[in-house]
């Protein structure tokens, strides 16, 4: 089948969008040095433990440095004994910590394409269009990614963080990609060793993360009961199994002994006023950034019924709508809600505004004057999005890094307990990993994460000296 002239350009000009995508992924990422949580998974957690240590702080203070892969197998097995559930994620925290920073780099950079590969993918199954050459569906994809996602640089730039979010959300969306084939062909893959690797990497996807699993579960769950029941089709058990591991591995990570212990210690009070009152002020102010979405995606739901009753799209608006509060439902009953817990939600609204602007406006999109038009106006605006990132990044490296080579400098001169200044928030978006994140404990060296980058560069201990770094 011979392409046309203007679908062969429409191509090139796509993959040239997604080197681009991911040479400024690439240089964001090169930019962001360690961080936080990063110093501790380079420790051993089964060490430490004989050691003078502060109760509540994982791993142990003194705890020996990971050196080998061998290590973290046994650093993971203490790790869901003390710490949390979510070993899998961290097994590769603490494994491309034991590499050059630019193996991690260059791989996360690949996911970051990957995962807005992936939604387009979906949008052109759904839709039963070939979005895949549209330059002005890949740009609303990023646009709407690049300026909503909540905690950006946290999720997607943070070695420790985009291990935990930016790659799941690939994982569900690799699960629910597939997941389609139900509605036209009632199972996964014709090959039956192909359909048992599914099941499994369904199983994998839901150990990765609390909320993956329930996610993979509720899309699942609906399409089935659209196949099942309201089109009377016959499915492959295949179908069944894939939710149920995708269940069994949300099970693995609840049942973790540290995370029963959590629950245990913390159940009594979860359910009092009080706490329900606190947690709803911090869902309100933590999802302040995806309202919008969320808005804008019921308002389009209710257009594309009006204008389109019978468009199949309708069926997948719904799954999504669903799926979306699936995505943040476990972190209601959490004691802590950062804003980066709405990272799944904003990819699936997304992908349900795109996929319901692309059905409405069905055949315009195959104008090459509207879909000029349209990627040059959203890249524009996106771009004052992109320099704010790229000048944040940059302001938090240099701080990051005069920190560093102070601390090497004291240590040349044997001074071992160092002090170091804070970096001022005012003016830093969600674009830096530490605008909303803890860089160093203003009141103590005993605590997280001082004690860890402590540990990591080899000295005594690292206090605040009471001094803002302003911009």
């Amino acid at each position: 089948m011979k392409l046309s002239s203007d679908t062969k350009h429409s191509r090139y000009i796509v993959l040239l969008l997604y080197v681009l995508l991911f040479v400024l992924v690439l240089y964001l990422n090169i930019r962001t040095p360690m961080i936080c949580d990063d110093f501790a998974y380079t420790l051993d957690f089964s060490t430490g433990w004989d050691l003078p240590r502060v109760e509540g702080l994982y791993p142990p203070s003194g705890a020996d440095r990971i050196v080998h892969v061998s290590q973290i197998f046994n650093s993971m097995y203490y790790h869901r004994l003390v710490q949390g559930g979510r070993v899998v994620t961290h097994f590769f925290t603490q494994l491309f910590l034991l590499m050059p920073e630019i193996v991690f780099d260059i791989t996360n950079s690949l996911m970051f394409v990957a995962q807005t590969l992936l939604i387009n993918l979906s949008i052109s199954r759904m839709c039963k269009r070939n979005t895949m050459v549209s330059s002005s569906v890949f740009s609303l994809v990023f646009a709407i990614t690049w300026i909503f996602e909540p905690a950006f640089g946290e999720v997607n730039l943070w070695l420790d963080g985009a291990i935990n979010y930016l790659w799941v959300a690939v994982a569900v969306l690799f699960c629910f990609y597939h997941s389609l084939k139900l509605i036209d062909n009632n199972k996964y893959f014709d090959n039956t060793i192909l359909n048992i690797l599914f099941v499994l990497f369904c199983f994998f996807a839901g150990t990765l993360h609390e909320v993956s699993g329930l996610v993979i579960f509720g899309f699942s769950a609906c399409f089935i009961y659209y196949k099942k029941f309201i089109k009377k089709a016959k499915l492959s058990c295949f179908a069944y199994l894939s939710m149920v591991a995708a269940a069994l591995g949300t099970a693995f990570i609840a049942i973790a002994p540290s995370e029963m212990n959590r629950y245990i210690s913390h159940g009594s009070n979860t359910f009092t006023f009080d706490q329900i009152s606190m947690k709803l002020m911090i869902l309100i102010y933590s999802s302040l950034r995806v309202l919008p979405l969320f808005v804008v995606f019921l308002l389009l739901i209710i257009v594309l019924r009006r204008n389109k009753p019978n468009s199949e799209v309708n069926k997948y608006s719904l799954i999504l709508l669903f799926t979306s509060f699936c995505s943040f439902l476990p972190f209601v009953m959490g004691a802590y809600i950062p804003a980066r817990c709405f990272w799944l939600m904003t990819i699936i609204l997304t992908m349900g505004i795109v996929m319901i602007l692309v059905e409405l406006l069905g055949d315009k999109l195959n104008s090459v004057r509207i879909e000029v038009c349209s990627t040059v106006i959203i890249l524009v605006i996106s771009s004052v999005f992109v320099f704010k990132a790229i000048s944040d990044i940059n302001y938090t490296y240099s701080f990051i890094k005069t920190n560093e080579q102070y601390i090497m400098e004291c240590k040349e001169n044997n001074i071992m307990d160092i002090e170091l200044p804070d970096i001022d928030r005012t003016d830093l978006s969600m674009y830096s990993p530490i605008s909303d994140m803890k860089y160093i404990d203003l009141d103590t060296p005993l605590l997280w994460p001082n004690t860890f980058m402590a540990n990591y560069y080899g000295v005594d201990s690292i206090s605040y000296n009471g001094e803002i770094i302003y911009r």
